[in-house]
C-alpha cells in the first residue's frame, strides 16, 4: 500500500489514497460490478454480473444506467434496456454523435465475442449489426503489425472485444485473442 500511495502522490495530491470511498449500496451490491463508461444526457453505465445465476454458461449481466448529478453522486440505478437489448457485453464506443455504437456481443456460434454496431434513430437503438472485418481469416504473416494495419487477419474464433473510437472517429482501436499474428495471449489491434 505504502508503494501505491507514492506512486499516487505522484500524480498529484487530489488522488491522496486516504480519498477514495466507495459509491453507495444503490451502486455497489454484493454481486460484481464493473465496466462504467460515459454515455448519453449526462449518464453512465455500468455492468453488474450475478455469477450465481448463469445463462448460457457466462454469468447473468445486468446493464444498469445512472444519471451524473450535480453533486457528482451518482442518482439511483436503473436498467438500462436500450443496452441491454442490443447485448452489449463490456465497454463500447460511440461516435461523436453518439448516433453510433461499437460493442462487443457474445456469438453462440463462434463460442466468442464479436464486434458489432448500432444506429441510434428517432429515439431507439437499430438491431445491431455485425462489424464487417475484411479478410478476417487470413493475412501477411511476416510484417510489422504496424504494416499489417488497415486490415485484418484474425482466426474466426477469436474474441474482439474493448472497442475504442479515436483519430476523429477514423479509428477503431479493440482488444483480440486472435492466434495469427499475435504477440501475447491478447493484443490490441486496430483498423481505419
Amino acid at each position: 500500500l505504502a508503494l501505491a500511495a507514492s506512486a499516487v502522490a505522484a500524480i498529484g495530491p487530489q488522488y491522496d489514497a486516504n480519498n477514495f470511498e466507495a459509491l453507495p449500496v444503490e451502486v455497489n451490491t454484493t454481486s460484481n460490478e464493473f465496466g462504467m463508461s460515459a454515455y448519453r444526457e449526462n449518464s453512465v453505465v455500468y455492468f453488474r454480473a450475478d455469477s450465481s445465476s448463469k445463462k448460457d454458461g457466462l454469468d447473468n449481466v445486468t446493464i444498469l444506467k445512472s444519471n451524473v448529478l450535480p453533486s457528482g453522486e451518482l442518482s439511483q440505478p436503473e436498467v438500462c434496456t436500450e443496452l441491454q437489448n442490443l447485448g452489449v457485453c463490456g465497454s463500447f464506443a460511440y461516435d461523436k454523435n453518439a448516433d453510433r455504437i461499437y460493442f462487443s456481443k457474445f456469438n453462440k456460434n463462434t463460442k466468442s465475442y464479436q464486434l458489432y454496431e448500432s444506429t441510434y434513430a428517432g429515439d431507439a437503438w437499430m438491431d445491431p449489426q455485425p462489424v464487417e472485418i475484411k479478410g478476417f481469416s487470413y493475412g501477411r504473416m511476416n510484417m510489422s503489425i504496424i504494416e499489417n494495419a488497415n486490415w485484418d487477419y484474425i482466426d474466426k474464433g477469436a474474441s474482439i472485444v474493448q472497442p475504442v473510437l479515436a483519430n476523429n472517429g477514423k479509428r477503431l482501436y479493440f482488444v483480440s485473442d486472435a492466434k495469427q499474428g499475435s504477440r501475447g495471449k491478447t493484443d490490441i489491434w486496430y483498423m481505419d
